[in-house]
């Protein structure tokens, strides 16, 4: 029994010193009551207004729709609307501006026929849109030929797309 109640003593005097030794190190948020805050930020002054408004503003860039593909100077949006392709031309700003191609040209394999299907693109006012219907799954290599002109000596551009939707 001395044995138990020496050892309860012991316990309880240990107890007591480690938690008077030092604060808990738990990485909690630590606030100092004694030191002053950050001085607030400074307003500008009305001189500094005038020279910002003196200078050229950036023109933020636009918003492809779709899939972004980088060509020349500019860039092509490809995306599925309706089921059907749609190929949207842009600047360098990102901005939409008119096709300068006569036609666009796609060709992707799927898994339920040993051909690949074929999609033809027509301008339709500032895009370039396909008639035909695109099953799912929406996930193949998509080949991109565009055609400036007409008959075999017309220009053309090539692309290979990731596509998924």
């Amino acid at each position: 029994m001395k044995t138990f109640a020496v050892f309860a003593v012991t316990l309880a005097c240990v107890t007591a010193a480690l938690a008077q030794s030092s604060p808990p190190t738990s990485g909690g948020l630590r606030i100092d009551l004694d030191k002053p805050t950050a001085p607030a930020p400074t307003t500008p002054k009305k001189d500094d207004k005038k020279k910002d408004d003196g200078k050229k503003k950036e023109v933020p860039m636009g918003k492809i729709e779709g899939i972004e593909i980088a060509r020349g100077t500019g860039f092509i949006g490809l995306q599925l609307v309706g089921g059907t392709f749609r190929l949207s031309f842009y600047d360098a700003k990102k901005k939409p501006v008119a096709p300068d191609v006569t036609r666009a040209n796609l060709r992707w394999n799927v898994k339920y026929q040993s051909l690949p299907e074929r999609a033809v693109l027509n301008p339709d006012g500032t895009a370039l849109t396909s008639a035909k219907v695109v099953k799912p799954p929406y996930a193949f290599t998509l080949f991109i030929i565009l055609v400036k002109g007409e008959g075999d000596d017309a220009p053309v551009e090539n692309f290979t797309v990731d596509f998924h939707q």
